[in-house]
């Protein structure tokens, strides 16, 4: 079926991005009530409109029966579909409408409509057409008609939606913190691989990752108290367990931290520093379920290290053409603060918040800059730039040149010769020059003398300053110190 309501999809896709303060709302659908299995000519059926939506975490909800086989009206999912036919869990509903069989009506209750209006006391009188329901209620007045509170009368997909719904809710009164994305996985890998069908990679197509069970999803989603940061020694611990309940403690990576599997104490190895993630496997009559954690081990790393916000590696080279640059760095690992610098003598810069600007000096052919980051455990690595003087491709022979710097009155900014084989008269002309607070907030605009642009600077408050110069359409940057 296709998704006829785009707008409704937005809302959906809004939901489970930006619901419960950014950690998702979880969203659960019907997926309808379009197969007909027991036919002559067998029919899949489709999957409804809004539960076919392709919006990542929603739980698709098929029916199963009593003997946790697919319900005679539940789709099949259909993965090669050009939308999403897929369904993710099933549910016990009831077997078939049948006035016939009242015992395949009467497996589900639920709150029905007081009076005439309801399933009860008419319509299920009706059907079974024999002597009197068990008295559940009052006697309605001047009919002599039962009046039940509720009705068997429940079934099909919309029966098995709201199980699955309430689970998640009883998943959440667990474990508040849980993403959506995280609650619709922990339904999903505790559901029960039941029917006798063909499951590849957990999932069939006819009861999606199995039928449905609580207990074990309570199980998979219990808090693991501990330590987030690990030294040297830590210890976990699980929360409320049904009674009987046995926790075996696993390690992803035993080499950097090994784990006692019975009581959950853990020793960090081999002078580990990094992620691993530990594992509480839960067994109890509901049968197996695992609840993770991830905790970092020893000092911090840096990660996402960037050359003028181009990625770059650890052990990289990186060639650049003299003048201004910018480097980033990502600190990980166990409350980390902000990274901190190795700059070699002679290399103009300013160090921000795990950031640096710096000027490559034109005399000096290789320079090293080193970031590392400190956690409670101690000071990580360095992680090493390795930069190179950039010989060709650059523009021109020359550098921009502001001075003095520091300064208190005046700034001066020229294009100057960097090499002996070139004039100063040949210098690219300065198409514009802007100077900027710390907070990149433009403070004063210069004005040309002859081939260079200068800056009254005597209004403005002493600090770090920036020079940002248009020369031949590239921008150049450089530290500027009010003193």
């Amino acid at each position: 079926m296709q998704i006829f309501f785009p707008a409704i999809r937005a809302a959906i896709l809004r939901a489970t991005t930006l619901g419960r303060g950014g950690l998702g709302s979880v969203v659960v659908f019907a997926a309808g009530n379009t197969a007909h299995h027991a036919a002559p000519v067998p029919n899949p059926g489709v999957i409804l409109f809004p539960a076919n939506v392709t919006v990542p975490g929603v739980l698709t909800v098929g029916a199963s029966d009593r003997d946790d086989l697919q319900a005679n009206y539940s789709p099949t999912s259909n993965p090669g579909s050009h939308n999403n036919q897929m369904i993710d869990i099933v549910a016990p509903s009831h077997r078939a409408y049948s006035c016939q069989i009242p015992t395949e009506t009467r497996e589900v209750y639920t709150i029905d409509i007081p009076g005439t209006p309801g399933y009860n006391p008419v319509k299920e009188r009706d059907c079974f057409n024999a002597s009197p329901l068990p008295p559940l209620g009052s006697v309605l007045p001047n009919t002599g008609a039962q009046h039940l509170d509720f009705t068997a009368r429940f079934g099909g997909t919309s029966a098995a939606c709201p199980q699955v719904a309430a689970a998640a809710a009883l998943v959440l009164s667990v474990r508040p913190g849980l993403t959506q994305m995280e609650v619709f996985n922990i339904l999903t890998q505790t559901a029960d691989e039941v029917g006798g069908y063909v499951y590849t990679n957990g999932r069939s197509n006819e009861l999606g990752f199995g039928r449905l069970n609580v207990c074990r999803a309570l199980s998979g989603a219990v808090n693991i108290h501990g330590n987030s940061l690990i030294c040297t020694t830590g210890g976990f611990s699980v929360g409320t367990l049904p009674t009987g309940s046995t926790v075996s403690w696993v390690s992803s990576n035993p080499s950097g931290l090994s784990i006692n599997s019975s009581t959950g104490s853990a020793t960090r190895l081999n002078n580990y520093n990094g992620p691993i993630t530990i594992t509480a496997n839960i067994t109890n009559g509901c049968g197996t379920a695992s609840s993770s954690r991830t905790v970092w081990v020893g000092t911090p790393h840096i990660t996402n290290m960037g050359v003028n916000n181009q990625p770059v590696f650890p052990s990289q080279n990186v060639s650049l053409c003299p003048g201004n640059h910018f480097l980033n760095v990502t600190p990980v690992g166990g409350n980390v603060g902000t990274a901190t610098w190795t700059v070699p003598s002679g290399v103009p810069h300013w160090i921000g918040n795990n950031t640096m600007d710096f000027t490559f000096p034109s005399h000096m052919s290789s320079i090293t800059i080193s970031a590392r980051a400190s956690n409670s455990c101690g000071q990580g690595a360095n992680y090493n730039f390795f930069l190179t003087r950039q010989t060709w491709g650059c523009p021109s022979s020359f550098a921009m040149v502001a001075y003095p710097n520091p300064t208190s009155d005046i700034l001066n900014i020229e294009m100057m010769p960097v090499t002996a084989d070139v004039s100063k008269e040949d210098a690219p002309a300065i198409e514009s020059a802007t100077l900027l607070n710390s907070e990149g907030r433009e403070m004063a605009k210069g004005y040309r003398e002859g081939s260079k642009i200068v800056f009254d600077v005597r209004s403005l408050k002493k600090g770090v300053y920036f020079i940002h110069v248009m020369v031949d359409g590239e921008l150049i940057r450089e530290q500027i110190l009010i003193d």
